[in-house]
Order: C-alpha cells, then structure tokens, then sequence
C-alpha cells in the first residue's frame, strides 16, 4: 500500500499549475499602445480650493497581453507609463502634481457589439519619483477602479477610451486659517489613445 507523499502532490501541482500558465499564454495577444491622459482631483478638492486646479493633458504609452479566458473574456494584463501635470492657476509656476507614474492594469473585458468591447479592473499605480509618493501618498502606492471601452478600427488597430478613479486617498496640503493642513482627495484620470496588437 503506498503512502500519502505530500512532497510529489505538490511537484504535481506546480507542475499543473505551470502547464495551465503555459496553455492561456498560448491564447495571448501581445500589444503596444500610446495616447494622451488627463489627471483631476475629486470635485470637493476643487470646490474648496476656489477651483483653481488646471490639468494639463500629457501622455502615456505601455504594453502588455490580452490572454483569451474561456470562450467570451479577455484579460487585458500590462504596464503602463503616465506623465501627469496638474497646474495651480493661482501661483505662477505653480504645479500641484508633474509626475510620470507607472500603472499596472488588469482588466477583465467582454464584447458588447461587433467590434466594441467593454472592460472593468483595478489599476494598481505609484510616482516613480520618492519626492512625490512621499508627498502625496499615505501608503506610498494608489489602486484605482478602472472602465476600459475598446474598439477595433482595423485588424489590429483599437482605439482605447479609459477611466479611471483612485480608491484611496491621496493627500492634498492646503492652507485653512493660516494653518497647513493635509485634505484627503481621490486621484483620478482619463485616455484616450491607439492599441495595435501583434
């Protein structure tokens, strides 16, 4: 009679494991894409800053794989490099974020009609400058909820439309009667750019 070997059931696992990995990457798209992107500050942040915030539309690229799961999904996996500026009108020079931030994007997608799919993730983000997570950052990192609409122009071109809303705050330094203050505020941004798959 053999005995129980926990040590082999976990060899077989990984190996499982590692063939399941190997077999989706098989249904894999690589992709580049590129586009602009908008960052803004919650509504509140802005009502009770006179609403002075400027942002400055700049620009993204990034890459990554659409991985076919079952028969209708894909799961869009990749990363992504924003700059981001957000001007204060009220001072000369004045810039409240100018920033590149890197962002890792995992988004589970459907088609809704011909050609037209639609998708909603989480988007895992930080500054890559210390100075600004420091400033910025309670846990030095940010996740935001993300809509994703793509659509297909031609085979292999997609025009991509994003939204995407920070789920922890961020910090905001603002004055309030002569004193320094920390406002919690939410992150969010938009794009809008060109995906080509490979």
């Amino acid at each position: 009679m053999k005995t129980f070997n926990p040590k082999a059931l976990k060899h077989r696992l990984v190996l499982l494991l590692s063939i399941l990995f190997w077999t989706t990457l098989i249904n894999a798209q690589a992709f580049l894409k590129a586009g602009t992107v908008v960052f803004d500050m919650s509504n509140d942040t802005r009502y009770r800053s006179g609403g002075s915030f400027q942002s400055i539309p700049q620009f993204y690229i990034g890459g990554g794989f659409d991985v076919g799961i079952l028969e209708h999904f894909d799961l869009e996996i990749g990363a992504n490099f924003y700059k981001s500026q957000i001007n204060d009108q009220q001072e000369k020079s004045g810039k409240i974020l100018d920033e590149w931030m890197l962002g890792l994007p995992i988004i589970l997608k459907m088609p809704v009609f011909k050609n037209l799919k639609a998708g909603l993730g989480a988007t895992p983000s930080l500054f890559l400058n210390p100075e600004w997570r420091e400033r910025l950052y309670f846990h030095k990192f940010n996740i935001s909820g993300t809509i994703n609409i793509d659509y297909m122009l031609v085979k292999h071109v997609h025009l991509e439309l994003g939204y995407n809303r920070g789920l922890i705050p961020i910090k905001f330094d603002k004055i309030e009667n002569g004193k320094e203050v920390i406002d919690p505020n939410f992150q969010s941004f938009y794009t809008l750019g060109l995906k080509y798959g490979f």
